[in-house]
C-alpha cells in the first residue's frame, strides 16, 4: 500500500500511533528513572541519617536526625506513586494502541493485539513482571518504614 492510497484519517492514526509509542517509551524511561532516583536518594539520606551523629555539628541539627530516618519512607512512597502513575499511562495507551491496531488492519493487526489474542504467554508473563515489581516497591515501602521505627525504639 502506498502512502498515496491511505486515507487521510489513516496518516492521522499512523502520527497518533507513533506519537503514542514514543509516549510509552518516555514514561517507561521515567519510570526507570524513578527508581533510580528514589535508590540514590534513600541512600543518600541514610548516610547522612547514620554519620550525622559521628560529625562535628551542634546538637540541635542532631536532634533533628529521628526525622531523616522517615524522610526515607517518604521518598520512597512518592517515587512509587511516580511509578505507578507512568504505569497507569502506559497500560491506557497500550489500550488506545489496540484499538488504533484493530481499526487499521483487522486481518492483521498489531503487537498489542498479538500479545493479548495470539499468544496469552506473552500478555500472562507481562502481568507476572508487574506484579513482581509492586512486590518490591511492597517490600522496599515496608523495609523503609520499619528502619526508622527501629531504630528509633532501640535507643
Amino acid at each position: 500500500m502506498s502512502d498515496q492510497e491511505i486515507s487521510l484519517a489513516g496518516q492521522f492514526h499512523i502520527k497518533e500511533f507513533e506519537a503514542l509509542r514514543s509516549e510509552i517509551n518516555r514514561r517507561s524511561d521515567e519510570q526507570f528513572s524513578t527508581i533510580r532516583g528514589v535508590a540514590i536518594g534513600a541512600g543518600t539520606i541514610y548516610s547522612i541519617a547514620g554519620t550525622l551523629n559521628k560529625a562535628n555539628i551542634p546538637e540541635n541539627i542532631i536532634s533533628l536526625t529521628p526525622l531523616l530516618w522517615f524522610l526515607t519512607p517518604l521518598l520512597v512512597i512518592l517515587g512509587f506513586l511516580n511509578w505507578w502513575g507512568n504505569h497507569f499511562a502506559i497500560m491506557n495507551i497500550a489500550s488506545y494502541i489496540e484499538v488504533l491496531e484493530a481499526k487499521f488492519d483487522p486481518k492483521e493487526k498489531g503487537w498489542q493485539c498479538y500479545a493479548r489474542e495470539k499468544d496469552p504467554k506473552i500478555a500472562r508473563r507481562g502481568k507476572y513482571i508487574i506484579w513482581m515489581q509492586f512486590a518490591s516497591w511492597a517490600i522496599i515501602i515496608l523495609f523503609t518504614l520499619t528502619v526508622p521505627i527501629f531504630l528509633l525504639n532501640g535507643d
